[in-house]
């Protein structure tokens, strides 16, 4: 009989984000993980594992190419993204005024193909005066690309 031996959960980390000071600072970050200002490393990870995983897939070369389409046509909204997501939090902003406040939260699934939000969980909080931007994509390690992107644009990182 196969008896499994417990062992002590590992630590994890529970919170990671860009800490950005105005609301600007969060579209900037956005804009930049996106691919319109610029590149940060991990940020195109999630579309290059999904295409990997369809190249190997039944359909092969013809998946990637169909998916990759998919993406360019959609890609044209691209930094129509951005403008909603914060548009919404200014919105929400002005009702949700309480400490610590989620002013916006979305996952992105395919309806992100062709950008790199693809896969994706957005969150903007509001700490203060102060604005905590969390990213979480698929198929990369939590904080990977809040580490990048702080680095990048010269802002904090939280991580607890």
């Amino acid at each position: 009989m196969f008896r499994k031996k417990a062992t002590a959960p590992a630590p994890t980390m529970k919170r990671s984000g860009v800490v950005c000071k105005t609301l600007e600072d969060v579209e900037r970050a956005l804009r930049l993980f996106n691919g319109e200002t610029g590149y940060v490393e991990d940020s195109t990870e999630t579309n290059r594992v999904q295409n990997d995983a369809l190249g190997r897939g039944s359909g092969g070369a013809m998946a990637v190419g169909v998916f990759m389409l998919a993406g360019a046509h959609a890609a044209e909204r691209r930094g129509d993204m951005v403008t909603k997501m914060i548009e919404t939090a200014r919105a929400n902003e002005r009702v949700r005024i309480e400490d610590g406040a989620t002013i916006y939260h979305k996952h992105f699934d395919y309806d992100a193909m062709g950008t790199n939000f693809f896969k994706t969980i957005i969150e903007i909080q509001r700490f203060g005066a102060e604005y905590l931007l969390q990213i979480n994509q698929a198929y990369v390690e939590i904080g990977e690309a809040e580490k990048n992107l702080a680095k990048k644009l010269g802002f904090r990182l939280l991580r607890i």
